[in-house]
């Protein structure tokens, strides 16, 4: 009974605090995702190829699909952000190996003091695995590559507004890309430098 009665009492106390609160201004978004703020890469390819060996299943526990931004949505906006093509030829290969992020239930023990607490109900874990590649035009085989994975998690309160989980979301994606950021640039420094153009550099 009361594990049946606790989610209607959080929906009126949610109610209660969002009318105590109707004169205050509206929360902020996050700001949307954006690489703009780092100096591009300029690389001697010709084109920019996107490869999703990560196929969504679109269904519980995953729920990548229902985010502001999934993995692979972050990576491509990276992309666009980062890399300039500015070769004559040459294929830039970006393969999305994971973009995953699964929702799993934290136990509760349905005691009293949980039915009266506002607790943590929800975890959610987030992974990228991404490779990129650089191919001439005459091999099949890859002149230079670099791989960088990265992993974030996060938990969630059980009354948490639709506006509060978007916030946390984008909050998550936003921390995992700024790892995959400067895991990418070292790489791609330390592997591709005969493939990156210095003098288009500001």
């Amino acid at each position: 009974m009361l594990k049946r009665l606790k989610p209607f009492l959080l929906s009126l106390l949610a109610a209660a605090t969002l009318a105590g609160c109707a004169s205050n201004d509206s929360p902020v978004d996050f700001p949307p995702l954006s690489f703009k703020r780092y100096q591009p890469i300029y690389l001697n390819v010709a084109s920019i190829e996107f490869v999703d060996e990560y196929k969504s299943p679109m269904r519980s526990p995953n729920v990548e699909h229902l985010m502001p931004y999934s993995p692979a949505d972050a990576m491509r906006i990276w992309v666009k952000d980062r890399i300039r093509a500015v070769g004559s030829d040459k294929i830039l290969q970006v393969i999305i190996k994971d973009g995953r992020v699964t929702a799993s239930q934290i136990h509760k023990d349905n005691s009293i003091e949980d039915f009266f607490t506002i607790d943590q109900d929800r975890k959610y874990e987030a992974a990228l695995d991404v490779e990129l590649r650089v191919y001439g035009t005459q091999s099949a085989l890859s002149e230079a590559s670099v791989v960088v994975k990265a992993t974030r998690s996060m938990t969630m309160s059980e009354n948490a507004s639709v506006w509060r989980r978007n916030f946390e979301f984008r909050k998550m994606i936003y921390e995992m890309m700024e790892a995959v950021n400067a895991e990418l640039e070292k790489n791609m420094y330390m592997h591709m430098a005969n493939h990156i153009n210095f003098s288009q550099s500001p």
